[in-house]
C-alpha cells in the first residue's frame, strides 16, 4: 500500500520521474497557476483555465528565443535558453558578467559559488553546478560552526567549489561569485602573509586539476540560486550535495535564472 503523500512530496516525485525538458515544462506551468491564483486573490480577476495554457505556452515559446514554436524533437537547446560566451559573459579571469544568467558553453560547466555568515551560528556555503542546458548537475550545501570574516568565507567558497568539482569529474568549469573583492584578488594572484592568503594560495593550486579554469564576477541577483543555498534553513553542519533531485525552492530559482528573471 502506498503512503499519503503531501503536496511537496506528490511535486518532487513528479520532478523526478521527468526529463530536464519537461522539468522545465512542468515548472513554467506551476509557475503561471500560481501568478493567475494570485491575481484572483488579490486582484480579483477572473480564473480562466484557458489563461493559464496559453501563459505557459507563451512562455516556452519566449525561452525558445525566436519567437517561433518547436516540438519535443526539435533543438532543445533554444528551449532551454542556450548560449556560448559572447554578450556579456567572458571566460576570462576577474571579468564581469552583467547582462543576465547565461549557460556555459558546451563541455563546460558553470559552478556559482555563495557564503553566508550566520551570525553566532557559523559559515554556510552555497554551490550549484550546470551544465550547457542551463539545469542543475548538481548543488551542495555546507555548514561550519566558524566565524570568519566575509572575505575569507567568500574565498573558502570558490575553493569548495574546485573541490567539490574535482570530485564530480568536472574539467572545464566557471567559477561565479557575487565578491569583487575576492576575484580581483585571485586575478592578481595575491600573495601576503595573511592567512587569507593560504586560502588564495590553495586556489590557484587546484587550478591544475581541471584542463580550464576562469573566475568571474556577477551581481546578487545573477547568483541567487548559490546565495539561497548559503542560506539553508535546515542548519547542520557538515555537507550536503544533491545530484538532479534538487529542493523544489532552488528549481523555481533555476528556472527562473533560464527566464532571466
Amino acid at each position: 500500500m502506498t503512503r499519503d503523500m503531501n503536496l511537496r512530496e506528490w511535486i518532487e516525485e513528479v520532478i523526478r520521474a521527468l526529463d530536464q525538458y519537461e522539468r522545465v515544462i512542468f515548472m513554467t506551468g506551476c509557475w503561471a497557476i500560481w501568478e493567475r491564483r494570485n491575481k484572483a486573490i488579490f486582484e480579483d480577476e477572473e480564473w480562466r483555465s484557458g489563461w493559464v495554457i496559453k501563459r505557459v505556452r507563451n512562455l516556452i515559446v519566449e525561452m525558445e528565443g525566436d519567437g517561433e514554436e518547436r516540438g519535443r524533437m526539435g533543438d532543445e537547446s533554444l528551449v532551454l535558453g542556450l548560449t556560448g560566451p559572447g554578450e556579456g559573459i567572458t571566460t576570462g579571469r576577474g571579468e564581469v558578467v552583467q547582462n543576465g544568467w547565461r549557460c556555459p558553453g558546451v563541455g563546460v560547466v558553470k559552478i556559482n559559488v555563495d557564503a553566508s555568515l550566520l551570525k553566532d551560528i557559523g559559515v554556510g556555503w552555497g554551490l550549484v553546478c550546470r551544465g550547457e542546458d542551463g539545469m542543475a548537475k548538481w548543488t551542495c550545501a555546507i555548514q561550519v560552526q566558524e566565524k570568519w570574516e566575509p572575505e575569507f568565507a567568500e574565498a573558502m567558497a570558490i575553493l569548495h567549489g574546485l573541490i567539490e568539482a574535482r570530485r564530480a569529474g568536472e574539467q572545464k568549469i566557471i567559477i561565479e561569485t557575487d565578491c569583487q573583492r575576492v576575484i580581483n584578488a585571485v586575478k592578481s594572484r595575491k600573495r601576503d602573509r595573511s592567512d587569507i592568503s593560504l586560502v588564495y594560495e590553495d586556489i590557484f593550486n587546484a587550478c591544475i586539476w581541471f584542463d580550464s579554469v576562469s573566475f568571474c564576477f556577477v551581481c546578487r541577483k545573477l547568483n541567487k540560486v548559490a546565495h539561497r543555498l548559503a542560506h539553508f534553513i535546515h542548519w547542520e553542519p557538515g555537507r550536503r550535495v544533491w545530484g538532479v533531485d534538487v529542493p523544489l525552492d532552488i528549481t523555481f530559482l533555476i528556472v527562473a535564472d533560464l527566464r532571466n528573471e
